[in-house]
């Protein structure tokens, strides 16, 4: 009797932890696919789908920003509301002054992730090119190449107002694609100075 309320209690707490083992599990497989597709050649093109993927894990939507030196432009985003394909599009066309005062001015300060809500009228902009809001919980994520922030990550989860988790597998990630994402930007900076 007792061998079996044991194995009762072992499958019980077996499958609770198998349920957080298997997320866990999921997330590191597709930083690994990620980073696999990172190395393969001709991949630096991409390096803005594969932030832009990984971090559609991680919130119900995004944006991936392009630091210059006076404001950030839109490299693309998503939302979890069946319009990736125009909200894109829209974020391509966005750009934001880095002004005094944001959050978006200390995460490059600082060169460190930043969380809290967006109440900086112009950071209310971001929120309106992703669908509106004000979100209760975000996210800015810097991604570095040589000391300096060449891009920056926002993320949230939208309207539903459910707090954002643990980032550390994307903050991995954007680690390791900083430089190359920085290599990328320049060559099309050169390419559109070429074809003007």
């Amino acid at each position: 009797l007792l061998q079996d309320e044991g194995a009762d209690l072992a499958e019980g707490s077996q499958d609770g932890d198998q349920t957080e083992t298997i997320r866990v599990v999921d997330q590191l497989s597709l930083l690994g696919a990620l980073l696999g597709e990172l190395r393969r050649p001709g991949s630096d093109m991409e390096i803005p789908l594969l932030v832009l993927r990984l971090a559609s894990e991680y919130f119900e939507r995004g944006v991936l920003m392009a630091v210059g030196d006076r404001e950030v432009r839109g490299l693309g985003g998503f939302a979890g509301n069946g319009e990736q394909e125009f909200l894109g599009r829209k974020c391509r066309g966005f750009s934001l002054p880095i002004a005094a005062g944001t959050r978006l001015k200390q995460v490059l300060s600082d060169k460190a992730s930043v969380r809290g809500p967006l109440q900086h009228p112009d950071e209310v902009r971001l929120l309106e090119q992703l669908g509106g809001g004000p979100a209760s919980d975000g996210v800015l994520l810097p991604l570095l190449s040589n000391d300096h922030v060449v891009a920056v990550l926002y993320g949230d989860n939208g309207k539903s107002a459910s707090p954002v988790g643990d980032t550390r597998g994307l903050e991995i990630f954007l680690g390791e694609v900083g430089i190359a994402l920085e290599k990328t930007l320049k060559r099309q900076q050169a390419a559109s100075a070429q074809r003007n």
